[in-house]
This record gives structure tokens, C-alpha cells and sequence, in this order.
């Protein structure tokens, strides 16, 4: 038998974390990868900053020194020149380039004196605009303390210099751009310097740094709902997953009870049939006494018996799982139920030894109703499993009834079931003590027993101690029915002539079949006419519709079946009473035969003493027969 180790538990158990490091390995990858791709438009935003302020200061710079008169602006040497014409001449262009550019705060000229850098022109308007408590504008000729270094790189090089970093003086911090002043030889006067507020440049960087901050969240929630959405798709999977491995460990479980189930159904016909064949033998031996065949028919007729239940079994099994079974409760002899009941499992508790204990029996309402059938085989299967597996001590059986309800307590002294037991107990297939002991069923009985009471409106419990016995309560409702007829009281007789007269007309394709009905309605009184298939029966009915009272079919036959024959008969207008007679025996095949036209459905193996009582109800209902007439 399969069973799921620890192992299978723990690797389904692992198979939980897998949505959850999914999606968070997705969602890291994703934040990550969005970190990595906002880092880099970060960069590359400053440097595309940072080169648009160098292009503009450069451009500004050049723009700015192309306009001086640089010839003019060497004649700039005296600071008393400030108040001069050529001075605000000069000046002009510049504080017009300031007002015209909002980002520019200083535009100047610079000369070298020596070491220092001197300003020349400032085109910055005299005052403290900024509120700083420092003059904004430099006059002719100061000097220019700690210059912006980009200042000499613009002189040295006579080209154009852009600061590398904001530089701070004491007006402030700024980026600057240099550009040479030529005069007409070629040679540099000086330099024109163009500030910027670091503040500015900083803020264009604070903007940038902010956008990507923002860019982070929908960057993060993205990473959220990707992992978010791996985790639920990949938990789906896992799920089918587990569903997919579950369902393979059911398929391998219900192949594994297949197989179990087939051995004991094996080793269940096997046994009776080897009796029937072995019996069979003795009971044709002209050696033998009359005593000794007698017991083999017996023995041949138990055996057949025992594998008729265990079909039944299987039936009943099969029509439980499919919600098909029927109670049909009718009047009954309460205590001869159960005698009968009772009889063959006092028998095999005599053969092993073990005592049979019966109480209440005469305290039992004579007529009830209730489903004759199925509270036998309630009974027979809890009976034969507490003598099964009672090896000493007794089984006991106590019955009796309270408020319109048969209750049926069945005890032994057998080893017992543990309480981990108890709870599969009613289970398909469920067998539980020795080897042996579970080769002597199928597992099916419990099961039966089960839903047999429930269906029944019942209830069945058990109670059991290991190493003392178990026992079984089984409540079944019933109700309470009218005193016996004088008929019935004749009922236990054989009434081998209730057909006297009667003509039965047989369609049945099996030889021994047909051998066994014939007996059967000749011991009744009845005389019987023979059909081998359908065909021949309908052409002999319709020939003379008066020479068969009734007609019992078999259902597959060939050339023209059983439903076939009995279509066309009612089609042609013969009103006769029709019994199907099959091995069918599921409740599908009794409504398609009550559906085409029989009065009755009955299967085999054929119950001699119902049939002649069905016929005979049936005869006397049409009126059809010459006893009748």
C-alpha cells in the first residue's frame, strides 16, 4: 500500500514559500533594476546640466568679449577714468547683457597688474542690491582678491575658461566663464568674466535629484505589483501543483485498494468455487450415500450463496457511491428475520469454537415494517466480522425496541480497534487485523453497513477497547404493521402449484438456464413453451397469441434481444403480463425494462420461490390463464 512519508509533507511544505521568494526575488530585481536605470538618467541629467551651463557661460563669455572695443579698454588704467565717457561707454553692453539674462549676476573685465587681477569694467550697477552689506559693483582697477582660478587659465591659455567647480569670493559662489580680450596684435588685454549663482546651478541639480526621487516611488510600486503579481500567479501554479501531486497520490492509493480489493475478491471467489467444483463431483459419484450428497448439495448451495453476497456486495458498494440504492420497507416477521439472520453465524461460531449468545429475541414485535433485505445485511455483516475476529470468548447479539425503533447491539471478545482505526472504520476498502484475517473480506462491508443505516434513517456507532472486544449499536426506525393474513401464515410453505394450468412462455438463449426454468415452473404446475432468442419468440407469440398465459425474457439474447421482443409485442397489442428475467441487475436496467413494456424485473441467480409468486400475482391480475378462467 502507497502511504505519503514525511518527506513528500515537507517538500509540500516547501512548495508554500516559493510564491512568496518569487515575487520577492521579482520585486528586488525590478526596484533594483529601477534604482540602477534612475541612477543613471540621474547622471546623466547633471552632466547634461552641467554641459548646458558650460556651453552658455562659454558662449556668453565669447558673446560679451567680442563686443568690447579692446583697443578702447586699454586705455582703461586710472580709476579716475570711471567717470569718464569711453569708461561708460564701454560699460554699457555689459550692464545691458546683465539685465537681458536673468541667470547672470556679474558680467566684468579683469586685466593682470603685476600678480593680482584688477577689475576694469563692471557692467554690475553701483549699490548693494542683494542686502549682503557688501558693495555689488567693483570699481576701476581694485583688485580682484582670490580670484576664480579659471580667470588666469583664460588669460595664460588666451582661450576660453569655464570653472570646474562653484568657486566663492566675497560677493558669493559661482560658476564662471572666461574669455580673452585681443587687442589687434593678437596680444590679450584682459579677460571678461561671467558669473553665475552657484545657487542656481545647485538648484537645477536639486530638481533633478527630486524628479528622481518621484521616479522611485512609481518605480517602487511597479516592483510591488510585478512581485505582488508573480507571488499570485506562482502560488496558482503551486497550488495546481500540489493539486496535480495530491490527485497522482489518490490515483496511486485507489490503484493500490484496486489491486488489494481485486486479491480479496480473487481469493473470495476462488474459495467457494473450489467447494462448488469439488461438491459438485461428490454429488454426482454413485459411491456416495444419500447422506453424503445431500451434504454436498448443501455445501455446493451455501458456497453459491456466499458468492452471490459477495456480488451484492459489490453492487450494493457501487450503487452507494453513485446515490442509487432504494429502501423498500414492507411487513415483515421481525424475530424470524433475525432468527434466519442469526442461523449460518451461530454455524461458523460452533466451527470455531466461540460462544453465540442471542437476547431479546422474545421480546420482539411479531409484524413491523421496515427493509427486510437490508437489515439482514446490516446484521449478517456485522455479525460475520465480530465471529471473524473472535478467536475465544463468545459473540453476543442483543436486540430489542424502543419508541418504533429496532435496536441491534453486536458484541464480541475479539482484540479490538484502536481508536485510529475507528475513524477510517467505515471507509471503501478499509480491512483491518492479521493477514489473514483481512484475506477473508473485501472491505466492504462496513462501508455498506454504513450507508445502508443512514439511508434508513438510522444511526450505527461502535465502541471498542483493545484486548477486550468492540461493540456495535445499530438503530434503525420502523413502523408498525397490521397482524398476518391467513395467507400469509401459509407464506413459509412451498406452494408448488400456485401455476397449475398455467402456459409460460420462455425466451432465454442459455441452455442450462432454460434447463433450470423449466423445472422450476414444472414443480409449479405450469407447463412452458421454449424460445431461443427473441426472434423465434415473437414469431411463435404472434402466431397464436393465446398459447403463452405470460412471457419471461432474458435481455440479451441474439439476433433480436430482450428490450427488441418486447417492444414489438406491445406494438403488435399483446396485453400478457412480461417479466424480464437478466443478470442486470443496476436500478438503470429495471427502469429501461419497466419503460419498454414488462410488468416486472427480476435478475438472477433466480430466486425460485419469488418468481413463481410474481407470476402467479401477475396471471391472476390479467386474468389471462385457463386456472383463472
Amino acid at each position: 500500500m502507497y502511504k505519503l512519508d514525511s518527506s513528500g509533507s515537507r517538500s509540500r511544505s516547501k512548495m508554500i514559500y516559493i510564491p512568496i521568494a518569487s515575487g520577492l526575488l521579482v520585486a528586488t530585481v525590478l526596484f533594483v533594476s529601477s534604482l540602477i536605470s534612475i541612477a543613471g538618467m540621474r547622471h546623466t541629467a547633471r552632466i547634461a546640466i552641467d554641459q548646458q551651463v558650460r556651453h552658455n557661460l562659454s558662449r556668453m563669455a565669447s558673446m560679451t568679449a567680442a563686443t568690447i572695443d579692446a583697443s578702447a579698454h586699454s586705455t582703461l588704467t586710472d580709476p579716475t577714468q570711471e567717470e569718464g565717457e569711453a569708461y561708460k561707454a564701454l560699460n554699457r553692453p555689459l550692464a545691458a547683457a546683465i539685465k537681458g539674462a536673468e541667470t547672470v549676476r556679474f558680467i566684468y573685465t579683469l586685466r593682470a597688474v603685476g600678480d593680482d587681477l584688477c577689475f576694469v569694467l563692471d557692467g554690475t550697477p553701483i549699490g548693494d542690491t542683494d542686502n549682503d552689506g557688501i558693495e555689488d559693483h567693483s570699481f576701476l582697477m581694485d583688485v580682484y582678491e582670490d580670484p576664480d582660478p579659471a580667470a588666469w587659465e583664460a588669460y595664460h591659455s588666451e582661450g576660453i575658461a569655464i570653472t570646474r567647480e562653484p568657486h566663492s569670493d566675497r560677493w558669493g559662489t559661482f560658476l564662471s566663464g572666461f574669455a580673452p580680450i585681443r587687442l589687434e596684435d593678437g596680444t590679450i588685454d584682459g579677460v571678461v568674466g561671467v558669473d553665475i549663482s552657484a545657487d542656481q546651478y545647485h538648484a537645477q541639480l536639486a530638481r533633478v535629484n527630486l524628479a528622481t526621487q518621484l521616479a522611485l516611488i512609481p518605480g517602487g510600486l511597479l516592483s510591488i505589483l510585478a512581485g505582488v503579481g508573480v507571488w499570485w500567479v506562482s502560488r496558482r501554479f503551486v497550488r495546481y501543483a500540489q493539486q496535480i501531486v495530491e490527485h497522482r497520490e489518490d490515483a496511486i492509493r485507489a490503484n493500490n485498494a484496486k489491486s488489494s480489493l481485486l486479491a480479496s475478491i480473487s481469493h473470495e471467489l476462488r474459495t467457494p468455487l473450489n467447494a462448488i467444483i469439488g461438491f459438485v463431483g461428490v454429488a454426482g459419484d454413485e459411491r456416495c450415500n444419500r447422506i453424503e450428497r445431500a451434504d454436498a448439495t448443501d455445501t455446493i448451495r451455501h458456497n453459491a450463496e456466499h458468492l452471490l453476497t459477495l456480488i451484492n456486495d459489490l453492487l450494493d458498494i457501487s450503487k452507494a457511491e453513485a446515490g442509487m440504492i432504494t429502501i423498500e420497507p414492507a411487513p415483515v416477521d421481525l424475530p424470524e428475520l433475525i432468527e434466519r439472520a442469526v442461523e449460518p453465524l451461530r454455524f461458523n461460531a460452533e466451527q470455531k469454537q466461540i460462544g453465540f449468545v442471542l437476547e431479546g429475541i422474545d421480546t420482539l414485535p411479531e409484524r413491523v415494517i421496515l427493509d427486510r433485505t437490508r437489515v439482514r445485511q446490516i446484521l449478517l455483516n456485522l455479525l460475520s466480522n465480530a465471529v471473524k475476529f473472535t478467536d475465544k470468548g463468545h459473540v453476543k447479539l442483543r436486540v430489542r425496541t424502543e419508541a418504533s425503533t429496532l435496536e441491534m447491539c453486536v458484541q464480541d471478545t475479539g482484540p479490538g480497534i484502536s481508536a485510529k482505526d475507528i475513524e477510517v472504520l467505515f471507509s471503501p476498502f478499509t480491512q483491518l487485523g492479521s493477514r489473514e484475517s483481512r484475506m477473508k473480506g473485501t472491505g466492504l462491508g462496513l462501508t455498506i453497513t454504513h450507508k445502508l443505516t443512514k439511508l434508513m434513517g438510522g444511526e450505527i456507532s461502535v465502541d471498542s477497547k483493545q484486548g477486550q472486544g468492540t461493540l456495535f449499536r445499530v438503530r434503525i426506525p420502523y413502523r408498525d404493521a397490521e397482524p398476518a393474513s391467513e395467507r400469509h401464515a401459509h407464506d413459509a410453505r412451498a406452494d408448488w402449484d400456485l401455476l397449475k394450468g398455467v402456459r409460460v412462455a420462455i425466451a432465454e438463449d442459455g441452455t442450462d438456464n432454460m434447463r433450470l426454468l423449466k423445472m422450476i415452473f414444472k414443480r409449479s404446475g405450469a407447463s412452458t413453451i421454449e424460445y431461443h432468442n427473441g426472434e423465434e419468440a415473437l414469431a411463435g407469440i404472434l402466431c397464436d397469441a393465446d398459447h403463452a398465459d405470460i412471457l419471461i425474457t432474458d435481455w440479451d439474447m441474439p439476433v433480436l434481444n430482450g428490450e427488441g421482443l418486447v417492444r414489438k409485442l406491445r406494438e403488435a397489442g399483446w396485453t400478457r403480463p412480461i417479466i424480464s428475467l437478466t443478470a442486470h441487475a443496476m436500478p438503470e436496467q429495471q427502469r429501461l425494462c419497466l419503460s419498454v413494456g414488462c410488468d416486472a424485473h427480476m435478475t438472477k441467480p433466480i430466486n425460485a420461490k419469488r418468481l413463481i409468486e410474481t407470476c402467479a400475482e401477475l396471471v391472476e391480475q390479467h386474468g389471462c390463464s385457463s386456472k383463472a378462467a
